[in-house]
């Protein structure tokens, strides 16, 4: 077993609350956690050659994997950069592998569009 550096992006803001330089790091963290955390559809090319970017900044800086918040629940996800770096534990581990993926986008009201209620401007 060996320790392996993690790059944190959803570490408590106490950690950074020191100096006004250690909150505008925190800002930039929890930018890098957003990107990491939005789910990349197919066609969104762009969004996912700034993850796979990130991640092998990380990975030539020598971090071994990244963790950042899940977008579908309250927990967190941790990526590995190498699976040599992890060892499967019977009872307490499980591997998955993702077979689809179904978004569902229900039509909402626009909140800039007028609405009944709304009347025109006069001056």
């Amino acid at each position: 077993m060996q320790d392996l550096n993690v790059a944190d992006f959803d570490p408590d803001i106490s950690l950074f609350s020191s100096s006004d330089e250690r909150l505008e790091m925190y800002e930039i963290i929890q930018t890098f956690d957003r990107w990491m955390s939005t789910p990349v559809t197919p066609d969104d090319k762009v969004s996912y050659l700034i993850t796979q970017l990130l991640a092998e900044i990380l990975q030539a800086q020598g971090f071994h994997a990244v963790q950042f918040r899940s977008s579908v629940s309250d927990g967190v996800n941790l990526c590995l950069f190498d699976t040599a770096h992890a060892a499967f534990v019977e009872g307490h581990s499980s591997v998955r592998f993702v077979q689809s993926v179904h978004y569902k986008a229900p039509e909402h009201p626009s909140v800039t569009a007028p609405g009944p209620g709304d009347h025109p401007l006069t001056r």
